[in-house]
């Protein structure tokens, strides 16, 4: 954008007169505060619901990890005995 673009506008321009306005230090140190305090909360609970959402995958997935094991322990068990027992 340049400052003819600014001229040839209306708008332009009377955004351009506008005063810069600030907020004094204390206020900007608030709201800074509070600024952080809502992105962690936001990321807490970001990170709380992706957990929480994963919780059931953790659980069908170690279950099913388990039965695997105790599946395959019992095949090389009844390996074993009847290798030993010649049936």
């Amino acid at each position: 954008m340049t400052s003819d673009d600014v001229r040839d506008d209306p708008v332009l321009a009377a955004l351009s007169r506008l005063p810069a306005q600030d907020v004094d230090r204390r206020h900007a140190h608030r709201l800074r505060a509070r600024c952080r305090a809502a992105l962690a909360a936001r990321t807490r609970a970001a990170d709380e619901a992706a957990t929480a959402d994963s919780a059931p995958w953790r659980l069908i997935a170690g279950s099913a990890l388990l039965a695997t094991w105790c599946v395959v322990y019992v095949i090389e068990i009844v390996r074993h005995a009847t290798a030993i027992y010649g049936l």
